[in-house]
């Protein structure tokens, strides 16, 4: 009897370690799951295109967002989400547990606000870059003006991720202006004109036209002073490169020879002076044939149109004057 009872307790004592050992092997999991609550939030974390597992959780220990990086590992491995942790940018505005980290890599959950913001069409590089850097606080101005070029910015409304920063705006924008032009590739090839040539004519088109029509028929008037040898004399690319106006500009100022002065230079100037939008694009693919030459835009907003030099003056005394 008595030996009988030693086993019991022998029993009794090996299920209590047992028991003892599982509850502290829970409890020693569920503390390195546990959310780190002694550091900042919100809390950024990126994770690169291509980083490895063991990579995301070396930086993920380092930054304070977990405390074991062994339990992160097997984790993602148990859960089978090792390889399906995707790059980008998280925002974390509370403390997460590591499972909980794991579930949002695998799943994507960026946890970031979107904003939309819009870029009016003929807005320039720096115009953009000052829209887009009052409304996305990781947006660096400078290396957006490094980076871009005028004319092949798509102008529009976007919705970007709050953290989106100079590149993503940039590659978004480039992406939506390729989108567009492949759609008119072919018409662009047949009309003997280059794409850049295209981009730049609907650049001031853009400036110095308003409405579909007036567009098409602006094409018109300066792809014939093109054809034929003359003087474009137009305003908008005067703001461009020194900030003035139609009602600003000096005889001086019409008389500088500069890159964007097409009151002495023939041709076009040698970039885009705005980022077009797709209807000024068409209208230099596509100009409305007429037989003006001259156009202005009347005190009362209204654009008025001459085949002559007689008649545009005729019409600057009746509209301007």
């Amino acid at each position: 009897m008595e030996r009988y009872q030693i086993i019991i307790r022998k029993k009794q004592i090996i299920y209590y370690t047992v028991a003892v050992v599982f509850f502290a092997c829970i409890a020693y999991a569920l503390s390195l799951n546990s959310p780190n609550t002694s550091i900042n939030y919100p809390h950024t974390f990126r994770i690169e295109r291509g980083e490895t597992l063991s990579a995301i959780s070396q930086r993920l220990r380092d930054e304070q967002l977990i405390t074991s990086r062994s339990f992160f590992n097997i984790q993602a491995l148990v859960r089978g989400q090792s390889n399906s942790l995707k790059s980008g940018v998280y925002i974390f505005k509370t403390a997460p547990s590591t499972t909980q980290i794991i579930s949002r890599f695998a799943e994507a959950s960026y946890g970031i606000e979107t904003v939309q913001v819009t870029f009016p069409e003929g807005s320039t590089r720096e115009e953009i870059a000052k829209i887009a850097s009052g409304s996305l606080p990781s947006f660096d101005v400078n290396a957006f003006l490094l980076e871009t070029r005028e004319g092949y910015l798509f102008p529009d409304t976007y919705r970007f991720f709050e953290t989106a920063s100079a590149q993503d705006v940039r590659m978004e924008l480039e992406k939506v202006f390729v989108e567009k032009i492949e759609s008119i590739d072919r018409d662009i090839a047949l009309s003997g004109r280059t794409k850049e040539e295209i981009v730049t004519m609907a650049s001031i088109i853009e400036k110095e036209a308003n409405t579909p029509e007036s567009r098409r028929i602006v094409s018109d008037i300066l792809w014939r002073r093109i054809d034929i040898g003359m003087l474009l004399q137009v305003d908008a690319t005067f703001v461009y490169s020194i900030g003035k106006g139609t009602f600003d500009l000096t005889v001086d100022d019409l008389k500088t020879d500069a890159p964007y002065n097409t009151y002495v230079r023939l041709g076009l100037p040698p970039t885009p002076i705005s980022n077009p939008g797709f209807d000024a694009i068409e209208s230099a693919l596509r100009p409305n044939e007429t037989n003006y030459l001259y156009f202005l835009t009347g005190a009362d907003g209204v654009m008025y149109y001459a085949e002559t030099f007689e008649g545009h003056k005729e019409n600057r005394r009746k509209y301007l004057n």
